[in-house]
């Protein structure tokens, strides 16, 4: 496998997409909080943990997964508020 198609470039690629002022990896310590998820130590996961993961140098099933979700959640939050804004605008122009 090479590192172009690894889980971590993937995961990298869809936190590049979201742009640069998002909170998606506090979005993704706040799931893992609310799950009650530890690290193999016992300990909250870190920002430092998320980014390793989202950065391909670490390999953490249970990170990545909150990490997914959270971007699942904030793209649906976007196309929320792009069609609502489109429907304002439609009948702000009728």
């Amino acid at each position: 496998m090479d590192s172009n198609s690894s889980p971590g470039a993937s995961l990298k690629k869809a936190y590049d997409a979201l742009g640069a002022n998002t909170s998606i990896v506090a979005d993704t310590l706040d799931l893992l909080r609310d799950a009650n998820r530890k690290n193999k130590f016992g300990s909250d996961y870190t920002r430092a943990s998320v980014y390793a993961v989202i950065n391909g140098r670490m390999e953490n099933s249970v990170v990545a997964e909150a990490f997914l979700q959270a971007v699942d959640t904030e793209l649906a939050r976007r196309d929320r508020i792009k069609a609502r804004a489109e429907a304002l605008a439609a009948k702000a122009a009728a």
